[in-house]
C-alpha cells in the first residue's frame, strides 16, 4: 500500500505534540494539596517530575525493544499511553499514589513514543527532508504544551480531576498512528542489525551533553519566572501564566525558522540556540515593566526550537539506520537530566554571589554565552575531524 506521505507527516507531529505532556498537571498542583494536605509539597510537585524517571528507564530499554517489536507499535502503544492518562486520572485519583501511577504511566509512553517517531523519520523521509520536519516537530510539540496549558488550565478551574481529560486528545494521533504508519518488515530490520554495526557515532554523545546543558540552562526561565513577578511587583499569578504562554509562542516561531536557518548553519545551530538564551535572559533581567519581559519571553523560548531539533537530526544523520533509535534516546534521556539536574546547579550556585532571583537570570545568560563559544569550538573540531 502506498504512503500517503502528507498524512504521514501530519501523523508524526500530531505524535510530537504530546511531548510536553508532563506539564499538563501543573495547573491543577495547588487543588490537590488543598485535597491532600497530609501530604508534603514536594511530594505534590514531583508530580510533574515523575513521567521522566519513568521516560529514561524505559528510553534506555526501547533501541532493545525495536529488534522483536515495530517501531510503529511501539509508537502507538506511546501515545495510547497519553491519551488513557486522561480517563485514568479523571475517574481514579482518590490517592496520590494513584496519581503517581498515572504520571509513571505518561512516562512509560513517553520512553516509548519519543525515540521511535524519530526513528519513523529516520525510516521515511530523505536528509534534505528530514531538517523540515524536525523543525515543525518543535513547533507542534511547543503547540501541544500550550493546549495542555490553556484547556488544562480551563478544565482545572471546574475541578483538578477534570484537568486529566485534556490528555484524552492523545487517541486523535493513536488512530491516524494505527491507520497511516505504515507496517515494518520485521525480518529487514533483523537483517539490518545483523549487517550494519551499530556502535553509536561519537558525535551522537557531543549532542547529547550539548542538549543536556542547553535544558538545564533553559530550565532557569521557568522555575524562576514566578518568583522574579513577586520579587520585582510587576504582576501576579496570571501574568506569571501569561509570561509562560509567551516563552511557549517563541518555542512556535522558533521552529519556523528552524529549517531555512538549519541548511546554513546546520550544527551552529547550537550557537544561535544559546545566543537566543542570551538575549531572551539579558531582557529579563533589564525588564522594569511587561513589555520588555514578554519580549525576553518570546526570545527565550525561541531557543529550544533551534537545539532540539538540531540534536535529533543530527543524531539522525550520523547514525546508521539500525542505530539511529538509540542515538534518540541518547538526546531524549540527556533533555531530562538536564530537566532534573539544572535545578541543582542554577539555584545554589547563583545564591554563592546573590540572594537576588533577577540575578539568576544574568548568571544563565553569562553561562549560555560560554556555550556560544564551545559549541562553536567543538563543532568546527568535530567537522574537521569527520572530513579527514
Amino acid at each position: 500500500m502506498k504512503t500517503n506521505k502528507k498524512l504521514l507527516t501530519l501523523t508524526i507531529l500530531l505524535i510530537s505534540a504530546t511531548e510536553m505532556g508532563a506539564m499538563g498537571i501543573a495547573p491543577s498542583l495547588a487543588s490537590i494539596a488543598a485535597d491532600f494536605p497530609d501530604q508534603p509539597i514536594t511530594t505534590i510537585m514531583n508530580i510533574m517530575n515523575f513521567p521522566g524517571i519513568a521516560m529514561i528507564i524505559v528510553a534506555l530499554i526501547t533501541p532493545s525493544l525495536i529488534k522483536v517489536i515495530p517501531k510503529k507499535v511501539l509508537c502507538n502503544i506511546g501515545v495510547f499511553c497519553y491519551g488513557a492518562v486522561g480517563l485514568l486520572g479523571y475517574f481514579f485519583n482518590s490517592s496520590i499514589t494513584l496519581l503517581y501511577v498515572w504520571a509513571g504511566l505518561l512516562g512509560i509512553g513517553f520512553g516509548l513514543l519519543m525515540p521511535t517517531s524519530n526513528g519513523l523519520i529516520a525510516d521515511f523521509y530523505s536528509e534534505e527532508e528530514r531538517g523540515g520536519i524536525m523543525g515543525m516537530q518543535t513547533v507542534f510539540t511547543n503547540l501541544g504544551g500550550i493546549y495542555l496549558t490553556y484547556v488544562g488550565g480551563m478544565l482545572a478551574a471546574i475541578s483538578w480531576h477534570m484537568n486529566y481529560l485534556a490528555y484524552c486528545i492523545g487517541f486523535v494521533p493513536f488512530v491516524l498512528g494505527c491507520v497511516v504508519i505504515p507496517k515494518e518488515n520485521m525480518e529487514e530490520t533483523k537483517e539490518e542489525s545483523r549487517k550494519e554495526k551499530t556502535r553509536m557515532n561519537p558525535k551522537v554523545f557531543m549532542y547529547g551533553i550539548f542538549i543536556f546543558i542547553f535544558i538545564a540552562t533553559y530550565g532557569v526561565f521557568n522555575n524562576n519566572m514566578s518568583f522574579l513577578i513577586e520579587s520585582s511587583g510587576i504582576g501576579d499569578a496570571a501574568t506569571s501564566g501569561t509570561v509562560t504562554a509567551l516563552f511557549l509562542v517563541g518555542g512556535v516561531l522558533g521552529g519556523l525558522i528552524f529549517g531555512p536557518l538549519n541548511k546554513k548553519l546546520n550544527d551552529y545551530m547550537y550557537c544561535v540556540g544559546f545566543g537566543f538564551l542570551v538575549i531572551g535572559y539579558l531582557l529579563v533581567y533589564a525588564a522594569n515593566g511587561l513589555p520588555i519581559l514578554f519580549l525576553g519571553a518570546v526570545i527565550s523560548g525561541m531557543s529550544i526550537s533551534q537545539c532540539m531539533p538540531q540534536s535529533l537530526l543530527g543524531a539522525t544523520n550520523c547514525s546508521k539506520v539500525a542505530a539511529v533509535t538509540a542515538a534518540c534516546m541518547v538526546i531524549h534521556v540527556g533533555g531530562q537530566l538536564g530537566t532534573f539536574l539544572g535545578t541543582y546547579f542554577y539555584t545554589p550556585v547563583p545564591l554563592m554571589f546573590s540572594d537576588a532571583v533577577d540575578f539568576r537570570y544574568i548568571f544563565a545568560a553569562a553561562m549560555a554565552a560560554v556555550m556560544v563559544v564551545v559549541c562553536a569550538v567543538c563543532v568546527t573540531i568535530a567537522n574537521k575531524k569527520g572530513g579527514d
